[in-house]
């Protein structure tokens, strides 16, 4: 069975999957992360500078075989959204408007998918045309069953992407950003595919929390990278 490559294509735009190991890829990662509205407190929070980062990223949060069920494990796990060129002509750098990801992070109870766009390209219906389109391809093609998105409780906006995308609002839980003294607690809502269940509480009656980290190899600090739109 052919591995996907994971480029997808929709009426306005066109979806690559980042190679880890080329570089070119990684740096517009991580210009989209360095860019404070496009994702949570911009790449200077996130922690990912260069190649390295996006590498080590890679290497802890990859596509977990065992859970594509229908198709070997794409090689990448990050989609950067293009904005469609005309005919003929291919994607540049100047047509990037954001990225869409699937995340298989331990500390998260599935994988998890995220969306950053950069603000010109808000409102437009953008983010939920791309993160349709990475969904039903990690479900529909890779064969990932079981898929969430969080989205933070004043977020109205993505929830709406969220609910676009054809997830259902699940339950709640809290997420806690930083380390030591330096975590920070919000309550953010759990949205997941029809027919998955969401454990909002503990059985000791305690809040389902959830630590998320940028996933190196080094020691960043930890602060969570779920996207905001």
């Amino acid at each position: 069975m052919d591995r996907p490559t994971g480029d997808l294509t929709t009426e306005r735009l066109v979806l690559r999957l980042v190679d880890p190991n080329n570089s070119e890829h990684c740096r517009r990662f991580i210009r989209v992360l360095s860019d404070p509205s496009a994702g949570l407190g911009g790449n200077a929070q996130v922690g990912i500078k260069t190649v390295k980062h996006v590498q080590a990223k890679h290497k802890r949060h990859m596509p977990k075989q065992e859970l594509c069920t229908k198709a070997p494990a794409p090689p990448g796990m990050i989609h950067l959204v293009y904005l469609k060129p005309p005919e003929g002509k291919e994607e540049t750098e100047d047509d990037l408007i954001g990225l869409v990801s699937v995340s298989f992070r331990s500390e998260m109870p599935y994988p998890d998918l995220g969306y950053a766009f950069y603000q010109p390209h808000w409102g437009r219906g953008y983010a939920s045309e791309a993160g349709r389109a990475v969904t039903s391809f990690w479900r529909d093609e890779v064969g990932v069953k079981e898929m969430f998105i969080a989205a933070m409780d004043n977020n109205v906006k993505s929830q709406r992407v969220a609910e676009k995308c054809g997830f259902v609002r699940a339950g709640g839980f809290d997420v806690v950003f930083g380390i030591s003294e330096n975590q920070k607690c919000f309550s953010a809502t759990a949205y997941v595919l029809p027919g998955m269940e969401w454990c909002e509480w503990k059985a000791d009656g305690s809040r389902t929390a959830i630590y998320p980290t940028v996933g190196t190899d080094e020691k960043l600090e930890e602060i969570g990278d779920i996207a905001v739109p």
